[in-house]
């Protein structure tokens, strides 16, 4: 009950430490988007693959791990990327991307990589209804 209004405090302080004026550069920046894109959505689901391939043949071990690695959470992003000194500002205009590319993606990678298995186990269990709620 209380998970939501947590969740918003600390997205709130978060966007906050970082000036929003900067904000319109960051969209402009293809090289940027480009490379963020690239990282996030065709480097680490190549590397993800090859660890899932490592793990032991045990399909709610492989979607635990899958859930994890194929989609950061932003907010940490955020926060480390300021922390380390980065741009924040790029950091913030890169959240609502990665996150939409994450909602769509998301359930290619889990059946690419899990076939129809991960449909099985996304109907079968608590997985389905928490998206729905």
């Amino acid at each position: 009950m209380l998970l939501w209004p947590v969740l918003g405090v600390l997205l709130y302080t978060t966007f906050t430490q970082v000036p929003l004026t900067h904000l319109a550069p960051a969209f402009r920046d293809r090289r940027f988007l480009i490379a963020l894109l690239t990282g996030n959505f065709i480097l680490v689901p190549l590397i993800v693959g090859a660890l899932v391939l490592l793990l032991p043949d045990d399909p709610a071990i492989r979607l635990g791990v899958l859930l994890v690695l194929l989609v950061p959470c932003t907010d940490w992003f955020i926060s480390f990327t300021y922390l380390g000194g980065g741009n924040g500002a790029r950091a913030i205009a890169a959240a609502p991307v990665l996150l939409i590319f994450q909602f769509v993606l998301l359930p290619v990678y889990i059946w690419l990589f899990m076939g129809d298995l991960a449909i099985e186990l996304a109907v079968g269990s608590y997985l389905l209804p928490v998206f729905l709620d």
